[in-house]
């Protein structure tokens, strides 16, 4: 893939070419209004893409970027977030459901099988449903589906927040239900086209461009190459035991560093504010005192200690930066943190004229 992801990026569109400076802008506009008027101060605008492989937190950062810029979500985030959230705890309880049928654990009562069915024959969760709800939190206790859970990097499309809907189904399925900030943050869902975001700080003008992480969205990267500022890659470190979505032979660590290497070394971002995310560093830290390293690298020696194994990963990373006198910010995250007020304003003075 890596040599592929070099030919990919061989090609070059642009997606700035009809976007000038925000100031040209706002003094034609403010020309027509009056002669007289004093031309306002013109803007510098910083183009941020946000790139990675799936589920890696690029959408959850972006969310960031809102609430830093804009200091909350607004009613209509929150509503669709509700609906959203509701069908992120459907689909995860039914992974699970699906995950005991592969591994062959069996429901230990007709009650919990009959939940199972129940579940799987819905579709669609828009409000309060006393039976779904009393279903979902059965079969959350059922030690077929706690077995599973245990197993969730066994299956590909598993996420491994997704767990704290499931637990929270009562909440999320009151009719007075409404998402807090963390509930926003935990939501998933798959980028499949590039989301183009624009803020303004004082006469800085923030875009943000985020697109899809999956390998049959990364064509659509090419296009988003021109007049770039910052680069945040986003890397999900905790997921080094587990196999993509689309590929379940292929590991997703080693997925991230082969697109981490053919992104970093292109001649596109060498003059580029270059940021590497090693996010979900919580649960990687979990996850190191359970499973060794050692299973993907047989060169680690670091056994259970977190740090040793925070060091080896972005080591690991880094190693793969190849261009001479590339700089690449790197730093542990947990994006599903509430406060990301200096990570933020540490990115984005990166690209800030001064």
């Amino acid at each position: 893939i890596t040599r592929f992801y070099f030919i990919f990026f061989s090609f070059h569109m642009r997606i700035f070419r009809n976007k000038k400076d925000l100031g040209k802008t706002n003094e034609s506009e403010s020309a027509g209004t009056s002669a007289q008027d004093a031309a306002p101060p013109k803007s510098e605008t910083v183009n941020m893409i946000l790139l990675g492989p799936g589920s890696s937190g690029k959408s959850t950062f972006r969310k960031h970027l809102k609430l830093y810029f804009q200091g909350e979500f607004g009613e209509r985030e929150g509503l669709y977030h509700q609906s959203l959230i509701r069908q992120n705890a459907l689909q995860s309880i039914q992974t699970l459901i699906e995950g005991a049928q592969v591994f062959g654990y069996r429901m230990s009562t007709p009650e919990t099988q009959e939940a199972a069915e129940q579940i799987m024959d819905t579709t669609l969760l828009s409000g309060y449903d006393p039976t779904i709800g009393q279903s979902i939190s059965k079969l959350w206790n059922e030690n077929a589906i706690q077995r599973t859970w245990k197993r969730g990097c066994e299956l590909s499309d598993w996420e491994e927040s997704s767990e704290n809907f499931i637990v929270d189904i009562d909440r999320i399925l009151d009719s007075n239900y409404m998402p807090n900030i963390k509930d926003i943050l935990l939501a998933r869902q798959p980028t499949t086209t590039m989301i183009l975001e624009e803020f303004q700080s004082g006469t800085e003008k923030f875009r943000v461009i985020d697109i899809g992480g999956h390998r049959e969205e990364r064509r659509k990267w090419l296009n988003s190459l021109e007049n770039l500022t910052t680069v945040v890659f986003i890397v999900a470190i905790s997921e080094f035991d587990q196999m993509l979505f689309e590929d379940n032979k292929q590991n997703r660590m080693l997925e991230a560093m082969s697109l981490f290497e053919g992104t970093v070394n292109s001649y596109f971002f060498q003059k580029t504010n270059f940021v590497l995310l090693l996010n979900k560093s919580d649960l990687f830290d979990q996850k190191i005192t359970k499973k060794s390293l050692k299973l993907l690298f047989p060169d680690y020696e670091g056994g259970t200690d977190k740090d040793a194994a925070r060091s080896f990963v972005q080591s690991k990373f880094m190693s793969l930066v190849k261009v001479p006198g590339m700089v690449v910010h790197p730093y542990f995250t947990n994006l599903i943190e509430e406060d990301q007020t200096a990570l933020l304003q540490t990115i984005t003075s990166m690209g800030v004229k001064k």
